[in-house]
């Protein structure tokens, strides 16, 4: 498989933020889209690719009428599609799919938006030796082949994609030491809109209190009704504040979904609501009283950050701890170099599960092993 300008034409697949992301850098690279398929076009996506870049969408129905010598750049990049499962629909159809894994980083040098780990899975390339280690380091024989799956799909071999976890994301059922039947005391970094206190509920957890951190106001709005829906209000606390390892303000893209996110020094956005919040580490805030038994932290790649300003919480209380492991393609190893470095961590044991498809939604989950 050539690179995507030895193609004198291109079609693609997906009409959303990713697809129109892809489109873009198409075009500045000087590469000819064909035309876009989508499964559901609506009226707005048809009209933004006619406007845009002069193509039509079709219905993914249309994929076996056009010329077959013409390969499918697949550009749904979502946790909630399987790149495996529509690569073989592209098959089926008598195309050729390309996967977004395997030409992400010859689009990239053009992009302006951060996607998760595809922007640097080419770093894995020259590091076996620390994947191994990583191998190594967790418990057991699931979270093992998990990574190495998560690696070579990362790396560009879609058929490695990993099998998603079907178990509610931050309990998995085969990790006993995440249900907290009637006492969960939980600290929520990154709260969205309370998916993670939703899905504790829905596994039958009885919540006894609940801190959380969400900068975004939109958010706050709906996850105000969702956490006091489940937690009395003298015990439940939501704060308007990012996580990270000192007190300090941040740019912050507001979205009111789950794309919001502070961005990293010198990045940009295109998004235009931008705004200035406060980060704080969690050991300046924490009351002793709240005692927490759960930590679950996805703070769209500043968890490291976040880890070290919550090392005396967690030398303190010993929490579990549910950690995003998927935004940035090192992120498991400079957790684990941190981990081994600090005492505190000293008797966990450590799992992955994969709750999301394309190699997204993957956590890691800290054990205490209680003596």
């Amino acid at each position: 498989m050539g690179t995507l300008s030895s193609y004198p034409s291109l079609d693609i697949y997906g009409a959303g933020a990713f697809g129109r992301q892809i489109a873009d850098l198409l075009r500045a690279n000087g590469q000819r889209i064909r035309y876009v398929y989508d499964r559901s076009p609506s009226e707005t996506s048809r009209t933004y690719f006619k406007s845009t870049h002069g193509v039509e969408l079709l219905s993914a129905l249309e994929m076996p009428d056009q010329s077959p010598d013409v390969p499918i750049l697949n550009c749904c990049f979502n946790a909630g599609v399987s790149n495996k499962e529509l690569n073989a629909i592209i098959v089926k159809a008598g195309r050729e799919p390309l996967s977004p894994n395997r030409f992400y980083r010859e689009l990239s040098h053009n992009a302006k938006d951060w996607n998760y780990w595809l922007d640097d899975a080419q770093n894995l390339t020259s590091s076996f030796g620390e994947i191994q280690k990583v191998r190594d380091w967790l418990q057991d024989d699931k979270s093992k082949s998990l990574w190495s799956d998560v690696c070579e799909f990362r790396i560009g071999d879609w058929k490695s994609e990993p099998k998603i976890d079907s178990a509610k994301q931050y309990f998995p059922l085969d990790l006993p030491a995440l249900c907290f039947s009637e006492d969960l005391r939980m600290i929520d970094m990154g709260a969205c809109t309370g998916d993670a206190l939703l899905n504790a509920i829905e596994s039958g957890m009885s919540v006894k209190s609940y801190l959380c951190f969400e900068p975004d106001i939109d958010n706050i709005k709906k996850l105000k009704e969702e956490a006091l829906r489940h937690v009395k209000n003298e015990k439940c606390m939501i704060l308007p504040l990012g996580c990270s390892d000192e007190v300090s303000v941040s740019r912050f893209s507001a979205s009111g979904s789950t794309s919001s996110r502070a961005l990293r020094e010198g990045e940009s956005s295109d998004n235009q609501t931008l705004i200035t919040i406060v980060t704080t580490d969690l050991d300046s805030v924490l009351i002793e009283s709240f005692k927490p038994n759960l930590i679950k932290m996805d703070i769209e790649g500043f968890e490291l950050k976040a880890l070290k300003g919550s090392l005396n919480t967690i030398r303190v209380f010993k929490p579990t701890i549910a950690m995003a492991a998927y935004h940035n393609s090192m992120d498991l190893i400079d957790f684990m170099h941190y981990i081994e470095s600090e005492e505190a961590f000293s008797g966990y044991q450590w799992n992955i599960r994969q709750h999301g498809w394309n190699s997204l939604e993957t956590v890691l989950y800290g054990i205490p092993v209680h003596s």
